[in-house]
């Protein structure tokens, strides 16, 4: 593009690449200003970040949290009188090896779903019926369109896989 805008026009370029003046413009003012390094790409990240935290006040934070690590952001703010927010926290201490990973759920220790689905219905169960009428507090419960009585039916666990 910058070849062509040199040797025909930046009218010429743009048409041919299916661009704006302004680009072509900006590219070949890179590539004057700075030859074939000017065209490779460049960060688009911000060069000055006003609000960011100082060196100073992170380096604050990770001292309370290596004296203390058990302690949450509030509470390190509150204990140490850290002047920063909980956000800026949630910014410093995820740095690799200041937090503890999440621990996982343990999985269950025999699932039974798949082989309860096996057993005939209604055979061989178990029923329990609960009479909470002596229990402090208790309402009648047909008022609330429930059973007199709870009950719950399951397969008693020496009989179970017959």
């Amino acid at each position: 593009m910058v070849l062509t805008a040199r040797q025909h026009s930046i009218h010429e370029a743009t048409r041919r690449f299916g661009t704006t003046r302004k680009a072509v413009r900006k590219w070949l003012r890179r590539f004057l200003e700075e030859g074939e390094p000017g065209l490779e790409d460049r960060s688009r990240a911000a060069h000055h970040i006003p609000h960011k935290t100082p060196p100073e006040v992170e380096q604050q934070v990770l001292a309370a949290r290596e004296l203390i690590p058990c302690f949450g952001p509030l509470r390190l703010k509150q204990e140490f009188g850290l002047p920063c927010s909980r956000g800026a926290f949630a910014r410093i201490l995820p740095e690799p090896g200041r937090t503890r990973p999440r621990k996982k759920p343990r999985p269950p220790a025999r699932n039974m779903a798949a082989e309860k689905i096996q057993w005939p219905a209604f055979r061989l169960l178990q029923v329990d019926v609960q009479d909470l009428s002596h229990l402090f507090g208790t309402r009648e419960p047909m008022a609330f369109g429930l059973p007199d009585r709870p009950s719950t039916a399951r397969v008693p666990p020496e009989r179970q896989g017959q």
